[in-house]
């Protein structure tokens, strides 16, 4: 994946940290913030590196009426919330995905 990362003139730059849209083939833009030389992602929703990395335990279903004859599947994910406009944000392990296509081709 190719990514080029360009200024982003729309957040005000406080002289603490520079921020960046990375821009990729496909398509995802994804802002980034370097802070005292770390580099962290930004909220997606407002842009906010007011973020909190918290343990996460998600009982995910499937909807609607035919979602109650499916089983449901647990995930213990690190969940990112940004804590100004409450956004959050995470990733499902290989195996508990792997589960969720099985059930959804059921």
């Amino acid at each position: 994946m190719v990514r080029t990362a360009v200024p982003n003139e729309d957040v005000a730059d406080a002289g603490l940290f520079e921020s960046f849209i990375c821009k990729s083939v496909h398509a995802c833009n994804v802002r980034f913030a370097m802070e005292l030389n770390a580099l962290t992602m930004a909220c997606k929703a407002c842009g906010s590196i007011n973020e909190q990395k918290l343990n996460g335990e998600i009982n995910l279903h499937f909807p609607g009426i035919e979602g109650l004859d499916k089983p449901t599947v647990w995930v213990f994910p690190q969940v990112i919330v940004c804590l100004d406009c409450g956004y959050a944000q995470f990733s499902v392990q290989q195996p508990e995905l792997k589960r969720i296509a099985e059930l959804a081709g059921s």
